[in-house]
């Protein structure tokens, strides 16, 4: 019992984790590279694209998508 009690605390609990969905690294890997391309458009076009209204809030966007991805990537197993 006790050793048991050991391991468990060691490797944390007995139960294993389900493999991540497909959907959602699809979706993880879509925001990622949804960000890096609104950052590309962006300075490709020098502004005028992919939002022309918003100005350098276009940057924001970008990295907000990126981030939303790299958040995603903490529950990928």
């Amino acid at each position: 019992m006790a050793q048991e009690l050991t391991e468990r605390s060691r490797h944390g609990s007995p139960e294993t984790h389900a493999p991540t969905p497909t959907w959602y690294k699809a979706i993880m890997l879509g925001l990622l590279v949804a960000g890096l391309l609104w950052l590309i458009v962006y300075y490709l076009f020098q502004g005028t694209y992919p939002v022309p209204g918003i100005g350098t809030w276009n940057i924001g966007v970008g990295l907000a998508l990126m981030m939303v991805g790299l958040i995603m990537t903490t529950k990928w197993r």
